[in-house]
């Protein structure tokens, strides 16, 4: 593949990119508020998000496979369609103000989500592989537009009165599903062609038996399930300490920014210093946050700012990492089972924990939650100072 065609393909799919994070950006950050207006029951105010995310879940395999058949452009076609559907429903669901219709809706539209976590993938297999990282990085980069995009489609639809707020939100993510689809119809991946499908490459315990893999693995499982876990339940606990939704919609903001602006030097950082030390350094930004937010806001809202934009910068780094360290131990025929494997053990763990969050901030606190969160991402710090060392001996 030539390079212009290579850099038309990484433009789209940074595109594709930041319209499918600034549906999460809208649905995390109104969801729990939207739960709250369904249902008196606050300990599911969480809920529908990890029912987008479960949707997510159960769509990665099916989703990999598929691609590894009808291509790329077909496969992110398909999930752009539910996405409208979903989107759809969850908006009738507010009408209708039915809670199960609302959880429906989201699960759909999480099979969006799973089809769109393979963008990252898509990207390094337009490029060469010296080169992986930073598409990878330019990719995710496109997540920067939904963190100006999200919050303000936000405030415009909150603008208007309250019978229609959420209805609007969720119309809104519905049109960014569609423009998604005009922007993929140019998009050409390679893919395997019958003779590499049928080859399979090596058995997959062979593939998870490699130091790489199980770092790969843990490491982005860790750090997903952290960051899931204290961004969920941040503008939950916000409310409660009184903030108004301004306040929590900037704090998201700022969150997301960070997510997804170091991605412009992720990749530079990687090539030069390494995947491992990269992530490795990601993780300890992880861990600040969570001692950050032991505070409870305890220096105001700053103090919410500050750690969310570490927990951002944090999870850019040990995600862009860990996902650029897997490109490295599979081949081609290999891609399909072990991204979806991956993605399965990844999404399925942050859906557990954005799950429970609303429930474990009611039952066992917030200074609970940052525990656990830094709990979680210390287990692959202790791993990587643990592999590392006897891997070079």
């Amino acid at each position: 593949m030539s390079k212009g065609a290579s850099r038309k393909n990484i433009l789209i799919l940074s595109l594709c990119q930041a319209l499918f994070m600034t549906t999460q950006v809208i649905s995390t950050t109104s969801c729990g508020l939207v739960s709250s207006s369904l249902t008196s029951y606050k300990v599911l105010s969480t809920l529908p998000v990890a029912v987008g995310i479960i949707g997510s879940l159960m769509t990665t395999i099916p989703a990999s496979l598929l691609m590894n058949k009808i291509g790329r452009r077909n496969g992110f076609l398909i999930g752009a369609i539910a996405g409208i559907l979903g989107s759809l429903v969850c908006s009738i669901s507010i009408s209708a103000k039915s809670f199960t219709m609302f959880l429906i809706g989201m699960f759909i539209l999480g099979i969006f989500w799973g089809f769109s976590t393979f963008f990252r993938f898509a990207a390094v297999e337009v490029v060469e592989e010296s080169f992986r990282s930073r598409a990878l990085s330019f990719v995710l980069a496109g997540g920067v537009i939904a963190a100006f995009a999200g919050p303000q489609i936000i405030r415009i639809c909150t603008s208007a009165n309250d019978s229609k707020t959420y209805f609007s939100t969720y119309v809104s993510i519905a049109i960014l599903c569609f423009v998604t689809t005009i922007i993929l119809l140019p998009l050409k991946v390679e893919f395997a062609n019958v003779s590499e499908q049928n080859t399979g490459g090596r058995p997959f315990k062979i593939v998870a038996s490699q130091y790489k893999f199980i770092i790969a693995l843990i490491g982005a499982v860790a750090g997903y399930s952290s960051m899931m876990l204290l961004m969920t339940a941040t503008p939950i606990a916000m409310v409660q300490l009184g903030y108004s939704m301004k306040d929590t919609v900037n704090v998201m903001q700022w969150h997301i920014l960070a997510m997804f602006a170091p991605s412009f030097f992720t990749g530079a950082l990687i090539q030069r210093y390494g995947s491992i030390k990269i992530s490795f350094l990601g993780m300890m930004f992880t861990v600040i946050s969570g001692l950050i937010l032991l505070t409870m806001g305890s220096l105001g809202i700053f103090c919410f700012i500050i750690s969310l934009v570490s927990l951002g910068i944090g999870w850019n780094f040990c995600f862009i990492g860990m996902s650029t360290l897997l490109t490295q131990t599979y081949s081609k025929e290999e891609k399909a089972k072990t991204q979806a494997v991956n993605d399965l053990f990844v999404f399925g763990s942050s859906a557990v924990f954005s799950g429970m969050s609303g429930w474990m901030l009611q039952v066992i606190g917030w200074n609970s939650i940052s525990i656990l969160a830094i709990v979680i991402i210390v287990i692959p710090i202790c791993l990587i100072l643990k592999l590392l060392p006897a891997k070079h001996k």
